[in-house]
């Protein structure tokens, strides 16, 4: 289940395309060619007659064409591993003619957060106290309150993979996204 941090990233990107979509329709006065959707299934199929699917993946975000042929995938990974989330991306671009690229957002939590072996009254914090812990720690953790660490130094990671078989994607090259 994702967590309300991993969410509200989530809904940050979703939020940055979708804005995008809007100045790009009005820059060029027409319907577009191309769609936002959040947490669509991708499957990979095993090639047989009877369709097996060999992988599913459920991108935070993706952008399709008009024909429903995915062109962008916006993965938000904080549980699976960033080389997880990477080899599925490259299966889909090696296995998706109309795949051009992917964004992996990773971030990671370090030392991850585990609850305590052994419970103590510092387990159990007032608002107030959390507020001032988290005001005066570093912006990118750890946290630490009531003797205790809740939360661990945060790293972010950005990778941008370009689909760079052309060969199967005749006549699929698109501008899709303008930023002003």
């Amino acid at each position: 289940m994702p967590t309300p941090t991993h969410e509200e990233v989530v809904e940050a990107f979703h939020n940055t395309f979708k804005n995008a979509m809007v100045r790009q329709k009005k820059r060029c006065g027409r319907k577009l060619i191309w769609r936002l959707a959040l947490n669509v299934v991708n499957n990979l199929e095993d090639g047989s007659e009877e369709r097996f699917i060999k992988s599913i993946f459920i991108p935070d975000l993706t952008i399709y064409n008009i024909h429903a042929e995915t062109l962008i995938l916006v993965e938000i990974a904080y549980t699976q591993s960033r080389n997880n989330a990477l080899a599925k991306i490259a299966e889909r671009m090696a296995s998706n003619p109309s795949l051009l690229g992917a964004i992996l957002l990773n971030v990671n939590e370090s030392p991850v957060y585990g609850r305590p072996l052994t419970p103590t009254p510092n387990d159990y914090i007032d608002t107030n106290s959390w507020d001032v812990a988290v005001g005066s720690a570093p912006i990118f953790g750890p946290i630490r309150c009531g003797g205790r660490r809740w939360v661990g130094s945060i790293t972010c990671s950005v990778d941008v993979r370009v689909n760079t078989d052309l060969s199967n994607r005749e006549g699929h090259a698109v501008r899709i996204l303008i930023f002003t």
